[in-house]
């Protein structure tokens, strides 16, 4: 069986973009909620111990993360 390696290396290049184009979203999403809510975000969740904050962070992740492996699938 043979390897089409201009195909795999095609496939490891859109996977890469998307990759960063997620990365990407998520950092603009994150200062958007930021000014949103008007409060230091790190602060909250590394000094002040906000948990709530911290699992709506999380919660956000997940969120972009879908929809970035909903992009890349297909």
């Amino acid at each position: 069986m043979e390897t089409n390696w201009a195909h795999v290396m095609h496939l490891v290049l859109q996977c890469l973009i998307f990759s960063a184009i997620g990365l990407a979203m998520f950092g603009i999403a994150f200062v958007v909620f930021e000014k949103l809510v008007k409060i230091s975000i790190r602060k909250e969740i590394v000094e002040d111990q906000n948990t709530a904050l911290g699992i709506a962070m999380a919660g956000m992740m997940i969120a972009m993360a879908i929809i970035v492996a909903a992009a890349i699938g297909g």
